[in-house]
């Protein structure tokens, strides 16, 4: 007959997962573990505000969401204005090159973060169930 144990397994926590810095009898103060844990952290924020899978219900985080992203567009606007509107400007590679670069990830993030703003807050509102509904087809048979 063989031995059969039916009690799980203790998880075991990688570097940077919640719960690393409190696993077995820490108290989670460790600062290179606290900070393994917010890089992460981080890193998922960014990556589903890139691929547009942020989703909160949190009407505060919307709001800075819009608020933050309407003030990252619009300073890009601002340099591309005073960029084109400075006669004295320097048209030398190296300073385009500089803030055509701080303005495509400006404006880059900014949109993104209106995007995900708009999203939750359309989603909040019930929005995007009426959408739903309006535009939802019937499924009909057709008969070749």
């Amino acid at each position: 007959m063989p031995k059969k144990t039916y009690t799980p397994k203790p998880h075991t926590y990688q570097p940077g997962e919640v719960g690393y810095r409190n696993r077995g009898r820490q108290t989670g103060l460790d600062p290179f573990d606290t900070s393994r844990e917010a890089g992460r952290m981080e890193g998922l924020f960014y990556r589903h505000l890139l691929r547009g899978t942020l989703r909160t219900r949190n009407p505060m985080v919307v709001l800075v969401l819009m608020v933050l992203g309407g003030l990252l567009v619009a300073g890009a606007i601002g340099m591309i204005s005073g960029m084109v509107n400075d006669p004295y400007f320097a048209d030398d590679f190296g300073s385009i090159f500089c803030i055509g670069t701080m303005v495509v990830f400006m404006g880059g993030l900014g949109l993104l973060m209106l995007r995900a703003g708009l999203t939750n807050a359309a989603q909040m509102s019930g929005f995007t169930r009426w959408w739903r509904r309006q535009f939802k087809h019937s499924k009909k048979t057709r008969k070749h």
